[in-house]
């Protein structure tokens, strides 16, 4: 791989971990925030609730692709424990076919969401709903580019290089 996309390749992962844990962090605040407000002091605040969905939906579509990057999909392990050589390359190829397309599907409904967020603005707050809707197509893309690297290592394995 050349030097300047892996080097791409890393600067996108870092920059996603680091998104992740703040969304997180944020996360953890607001719905505690939340439980505190409505429970205790019996109030509830529309914009944490707002802040909730916006890092619910990021958290999981950004976390997704990871998942995809680190090979946490899921799968049977017994089928592929038990092939070796290219029949087991045949079957990551196939798998990383079936993810494509899923994938693909993502992407265009990423599109469609993003363009309904764009219009629709959030009851409680005003804030258009495209700042949530639009982690679909983000999360859809890091899995594109993680899904067509593991592909690129297959390939570039099965000619021998080590990975």
């Amino acid at each position: 791989m050349r030097k300047k996309l892996k080097r791409s390749i890393q600067y996108l992962e870092k920059l996603q971990s680091w998104i992740l844990i703040i969304f997180l962090i944020v996360l953890t605040i607001a719905v505690s925030m939340q439980v505190f407000n409505r429970f205790v002091i019996k109030v509830s605040m529309p914009f944490l609730q707002m802040m909730i969905m916006f890092c619910v939906s990021w958290l999981t579509f950004l976390g997704a692709s990871l998942g995809i990057r680190d090979e946490l999909h899921f799968g049977v392990d017994i089928v592929p424990n038990l092939l070796t050589g290219q029949a087991k390359t045949y079957l990551k190829l196939a798998i990383y076919s079936v993810i494509l397309v899923s994938v693909g599907f993502l992407i265009e409904s990423g599109v469609a969401f993003s363009r309904l967020g764009l219009v629709k603005k959030s009851p409680s707050t005003g804030l258009p709903m495209v700042i949530t809707y639009s982690s679909v197509f983000v999360g859809a893309v890091a899995m594109l580019i993680y899904v067509l690297l593991r592909i690129y290592r297959l390939f570039r394995k099965k000619k021998g290089e080590k990975t």
